[in-house]
């Protein structure tokens, strides 16, 4: 397990911590490292498939996208100032890391990459066997919304369950120019401070 912890974020380091997501040669890098991991991730699933019980399977493949996505995490949140195009092309990557959620659809068995059989099947249960899974999807979310969708999420959906306060106000300093609305929303979710 350790060493294929080690391969994935080998593989994510590739993309220079997705500074500069939008500019060549980067933009290139950093979608053939993520590309690169999640193939990766279906290699494993592929060998490990007959070896290991469903059960067995599913929560070592949790735990490897779950390295996936702290990764990710740890790197978007560390971005600071995150322009347009860029949260534009980070979310992109995310939902490139999201088609790994096909492994664990209840019933698909993971059939493989681009094999159909998965969105026929039942239940998407990634969120079971990899516990930031939601922060990682609500972060894509995060990095195209509006600051009126953001304190909505906060306030009334379920993004004070992933993220601290800090987290969010650190992310809307990042991706909104300094205004009235974005002080307003900073002290609305500092105050609630869930």
């Amino acid at each position: 397990m350790e060493s294929q912890r080690t391969i994935l974020r080998d593989l994510l380091d590739g993309a220079g911590g997705f500074g500069s997501v939008t500019e060549t040669p980067f933009k290139q890098e950093c979608e053939s490292a993520v590309n690169q991991t999640v193939d990766r991730l279906w290699e494993v699933q592929k060998q490990w498939k007959g070896i290991l019980s469903e059960s067995a399977l599913l929560q070592s493949l949790g735990s490897l996208l779950s390295t996936i996505t702290s990764v990710v995490i740890a790197a978007v949140e560390d971005l600071g100032d995150i322009g347009e195009a860029d949260s534009h092309q980070l979310r992109l990557l995310m939902d490139q890391v999201s088609t790994a959620k096909d492994i664990f659809v209840r019933g698909g068995g993971g059939g493989g990459r681009g094999e159909g059989e998965v969105e026929a099947a039942g239940a998407d249960m990634t969120f079971i066997y990899c516990p930031n899974w939601l922060k990682f999807q609500y972060l894509a979310e995060i990095l195209e919304s509006s600051l009126v969708d953001i304190r909505y999420l906060w306030n009334e959906g379920e993004l004070s369950l992933e993220f601290e306060a800090e987290e969010v106000v650190e992310l809307i300093e990042g991706l909104f120019a300094d205004s009235e609305m974005r002080r307003r929303a900073i002290l609305e979710i500092r105050r609630s401070g869930k």
